[in-house]
């Protein structure tokens, strides 16, 4: 059940990518039908601009500190995070948004279940500042985290002489546990858009726990990017 539910979001972040580009490309060419490329390649952001803001993570990877291990473990995958925001332009080429994403690392694909594993559900939530100069776009600012870690050992005939490097690392025996961590720091953004619409980016985020054996503890992000944005009012305002 737990595979077949994985599985089905894995479908759904590949549908979902796929629109953002199809949706891309769309807007990409109906500005050419309407001889105004110059109005797609105007990367300007003018104050008092709505946008509504489309995230994929086309590669993301994550440090958790792991309380009952005393150590890090690193996660990756590839597509299955997603979020979404607004976007606001308080003056011109300045901006303030607020987005959320939620996503899954950790997962390996796989048509038979492994004798052992581990996923990283997470949900963060970023406020950034966002300068933009020419076709490229930096923001910083606050950022809150949930993450819901598990491993879970299936039992397998197996020997741990057996083990490559990289399955030792992520084998921890064989009891199944898990912890939830909630966890506030800093996100730092770069974006390079190719239009006014489609940019692709990479993000680092360090994020501190404040609760039980962690507490004090930083959770290291790093992600691969892509940011499709949407302006909700055409009226430019400087």
């Amino acid at each position: 059940m737990k595979y077949r539910m994985i599985h089905d979001l894995l479908k759904c972040e590949i549908r979902i990518l796929v629109g953002i580009i199809f949706c891309s490309l769309l807007s990409l060419e109906n500005g050419m039908a309407q001889n105004q490329p110059e109005r797609l390649l105007n990367l300007d952001v003018p104050q008092g601009r709505w946008s509504l803001i489309f995230i994929n993570n086309i590669v993301c990877t994550q440090w958790n500190y792991i309380p009952s291990l005393e150590n890090r473990n690193r996660s990756s995958t590839v597509i299955l995070g997603t979020g979404a925001g607004l976007e606001y332009a308080y003056c011109r080429n300045r901006t303030l948004s607020l987005t959320a994403e939620v996503g899954l690392t950790g997962y390996v694909l796989s048509m038979e279940p492994l004798d052992w594993g581990r996923d990283v559900r997470y949900y963060n939530i970023n406020l950034l500042h966002t300068s933009y100069w020419k076709h490229f776009a930096v923001g910083v600012g606050p950022t809150l985290g949930w993450n819901d870690w598990r491993y879970i050992y299936r039992r397998g005939d197996f020997s741990e002489d057996e083990m490559t490097d990289s399955e030792k690392e992520d084998y921890y025996g064989e009891e199944n546990f898990s912890f939830t961590r909630f966890a506030a720091g800093v996100d730092v953004q770069v974006y390079y858009y190719i239009i006014s619409q489609l940019g692709f980016g990479v993000e680092y985020s360090a994020r501190w726990m404040w609760k039980g054996g962690a507490r004090g503890k930083c959770d290291h992000q790093c992600a691969l990017k892509m940011r499709l944005k949407f302006g909700l009012n055409k009226k430019k305002r400087f």
